[in-house]
């Protein structure tokens, strides 16, 4: 077994963050309202100003009935549905579903098999649940449930049992991808076919790159598998920033943009043509940060954070927004329940590079606004300053003002 991964939270501390709210009166020059920020650290020179919109599309909705972590998470029908997971100190049989239209959540049948690190998925009207962690032993079994009847059912076993694995449906079919089993380092090279019209698995050309606690998602007869962790020489494990595409036709492999920042027990939602990757974590932490994949541009961008820095969550989309549940912040486990709707304030969430300012600052120094306007005053690099610069938002332009008399820092 596996040891579950205890993160204790670090306090970064910043040599200084100064930030500055430009009035209303800015509104017709700039995306209102405009933050400006700099954020020079400690033995690192930053010479660039950002700005971003204030609101995220994230918000609050109804927690868990109890905290719950490494479960699985899929939607039908308008709900979403935790499956699984660990709860208690224990493996759990536990599927619960959170309906966003009447803001209740309700108990369903319970799996046959109690565990965690399991992976599921919808499909054709049924949610299909397979692999994880018994508490004892790694599992292969597939249950089918019919929301019709409330009943699980009990499907060909999964080849490899193995849990920490991903679940992805693709023009019909299951695909069952990476995780970790009795073999360790082999069982992160498979993908398994699963076809529901003749209940029986396939496997198929092995992932180039081995891993557990990735993402993944279907786009276009493509299955795009993200992030994860590696087992290592050292007998730990490391996040990964690999991003590697199956052809599902060709039943062959091909690298695609890799992750801004290495990543592993995310989870993550396709919403329209963008996949969005949300926490994890980075062998340190749990962590806040939200990627955005864009399919048509291929590219990846980074968000405003989420709410709550977490991993060992689940997240599935109901009518375009994600939901994210449960999981583990570094110190206990959670039952929030936080939403993140796309289309909410997006436009100018994103952070976009300013003019760098003309002189060098490595830290200490102040930062006012008047009359829409920036000032950066004084500091230290390499020396006490007396520099003076304006930053004007309209024009994204900088002047050389009157120096100060003294130079100061702090």
């Amino acid at each position: 077994m596996i040891k579950m991964m205890n993160y204790t939270p670090k306090l970064l501390v910043l040599s200084l963050i100064l930030v500055t709210i430009l009035p209303m009166t800015l509104l017709a020059q700039a995306q209102p309202p405009t933050l400006i920020v700099t954020s020079p650290t400690e033995g690192e020179v930053t010479a660039n100003v950002t700005f971003v919109k204030p609101g995220n599309g994230w918000s609050t909705s109804i927690p868990l009935p109890s905290a719950k972590s490494h479960a699985a998470a899929a939607s039908l029908d308008g709900k979403v549905f935790y499956i699984g997971g660990f709860k208690d100190g224990a493996a759990t049989a536990e599927v619960i579903s959170f309906d966003p239209q009447t803001s209740t959540w309700s108990t369903h049948s319970p799996l046959t098999t109690a565990r965690y690190f399991l992976a599921a998925a919808s499909l054709n009207g049924k949610i299909y649940a397979v692999g994880g962690y018994t508490g004892s032993a790694y599992s292969g079994a597939l249950e089918e449930y019919d929301p019709a009847t409330d009943l699980w059912l009990t499907r060909a076993p999964m080849p490899n049992p193995r849990g920490y694995l991903a679940l992805v449906p693709c023009d019909g079919k299951l695909y069952a991808i990476g995780g970790n089993g009795a073999a360790w380092y082999n069982d992160g090279y498979h993908i398994h076919q699963y076809d529901p019209t003749q209940d029986s698995w396939q496997a198929m050309t092995s992932m180039p790159t081995r891993r557990m606690v990735s993402t993944a998602f279907a786009w276009e007869g493509k299955i795009h598998v993200v992030g994860g962790a590696i087992y290592n020489s050292n007998s730990a494990w490391d996040p990964l920033t690999t991003h590697e595409i199956f052809d599902t036709v060709a039943n062959s492999w091909s690298t695609g943009p890799a992750l801004p920042q290495a990543r592993g027990h995310a989870a993550g939602g396709l919403i329209d043509s963008k996949y969005y990757l949300i926490s994890g974590w980075d062998d340190i932490d749990a962590r806040r940060e939200v990627f955005e994949y864009d399919t048509q541009t291929q590219t990846w961008s980074e968000l405003p954070r989420c709410l709550t820095a977490r991993l060992y969550h689940s997240c599935a989309v109901v009518d375009g927004r994600a939901y994210v549940l449960g999981g583990y912040d570094g110190s206990e486990y959670l039952d929030k329940n936080d939403v993140f709707d796309p289309e909410a304030d997006f436009v100018g969430t994103r952070w976009t590079s300013r003019a760098a300012i003309p002189s060098h600052r490595q830290k200490h120094h102040a930062v006012a606004s008047v009359n829409n306007r920036l000032y950066v005053i004084g500091g230290y690099y390499g020396g006490y300053t007396s520099s003076v610069e304006e930053y004007d938002p309209s024009t994204n332009g900088w002047q050389q003002k009157a120096d100060k008399l003294t130079p100061h820092n702090n």
